[in-house]
């Protein structure tokens, strides 16, 4: 309780994935590794994995009570792995030799569809892109995919040097292309502000119309 510190609710039944930490709707999604490898537990990545004892989690984010839980085979998510959450389904991106998406129903934890493709380079970032979630829209490396089906429904995604990744507000997205860049998402304008040069990650945060 963030008023008197007190404690409401605690869960350990494994290796949390912390980037994978999300909260939509009430609930707060995680994957847990159940028999983490011993390289696992040491440093807080995943090891090793069988694919049989990594499981996506949901609990009830006020009470702690789990809703559901569901094993997936997520070797192949092996470089990173992220989680997001927009109109009732769960994103999990991760990447190995390329690109792997999950598609997941945020009620019943039951996947709604999968997706894999090719990064463009793998440097600077390349294969560490963090998605980007705009209304019902995904973008991600090189394509726009549908949030709900996958997919694929535009491959023009704005060049990006550097070691950027994208932000977003609900008609624009914010990158690096050597420097400050912004891509129109209703007028499908792309401009560079020469002189402005973002930091080498998740720099560029808009907010309150800045």
């Amino acid at each position: 309780d963030r008023a008197d510190h007190s404690l409401l609710w605690s869960h350990a039944d494994g290796l949390i994935v912390h980037p994978t930490i999300t909260i939509h709707e009430g609930a707060i999604y995680f994957v847990e590794d159940r028999n983490p490898h011993s390289e696992s537990a040491e440093t807080g990545r995943l090891f090793r994995q069988s694919g049989k004892d990594q499981y996506l989690v949901a609990l009830d984010l006020h009470t702690g009570q789990k809703l559901w839980e569901k094993a997936y085979d997520l070797r192949k998510f092996d470089r990173v792995m992220y989680q997001s959450a927009a109109n009732g389904v769960l994103l999990v991106v991760g990447s190995s030799d390329r690109y792997h998406l999950l598609g997941i129903d945020a009620s019943s934890g039951e996947e709604l569809w999968s997706k894999s493709f090719a990064w463009k380079r793998d440097h600077h970032g390349g294969a560490m892109q963090h998605p980007v979630i705009v209304k019902d829209k995904i973008y991600l490396e090189t394509k726009g995919l549908e949030l709900r089906r996958g997919r694929v429904f535009r491959e023009d995604l704005p060049v990006r040097r550097g070691c950027g990744t994208m932000s977003a507000t609900d008609r624009s997205i914010f990158y690096r292309n050597s420097t400050h860049s912004m891509w129109d998402l209703e007028t499908d304008k792309r401009v560079q502000m020469p002189g402005i040069r973002p930091g080498c990650w998740l720099g560029l945060i808009p907010a309150g119309g800045l």
